[in-house]
């Protein structure tokens, strides 16, 4: 019996779809934290849901890993004096003065 792969692992170290080069953490968090079905996850990312799935399998086995990145990025946000969501409303802003500026 043939394996299909739906995840691979690129140079940098981190889990991506196969369709659509997605960060598997991403799928993750956005299932686990967020409630996203595998199908919408897949029409959002426009990737088959097959890759979903398998994404969410590879995020569930390595839950403790991800869970600890997680925590480690939340920390140096908080050095930084900073929240995701302070950090995100920040970078919007800077890409609507970019597109204002073009």
């Amino acid at each position: 019996m043939e394996a299909i792969v739906h995840v691979y692992t690129d140079e940098d170290g981190h889990a991506r779809t196969i369709n659509g080069n997605v960060k598997v953490r991403i799928l993750g968090i956005k299932h686990n934290e967020g409630g996203a079905t595998a199908r919408e996850l897949a029409e959002h990312y426009s990737i088959p849901v097959a890759d979903v799935h398998a994404a969410l399998a590879h995020y569930f086995d390595h839950l403790e890993y991800y869970q600890q990145q997680q925590r480690k990025n939340k920390a140096l946000l908080h050095q930084q004096g900073r929240d995701g969501k302070a950090l995100l409303a920040e970078l919007r802003s800077r890409l609507d003065d970019h597109d204002d500026a073009s």
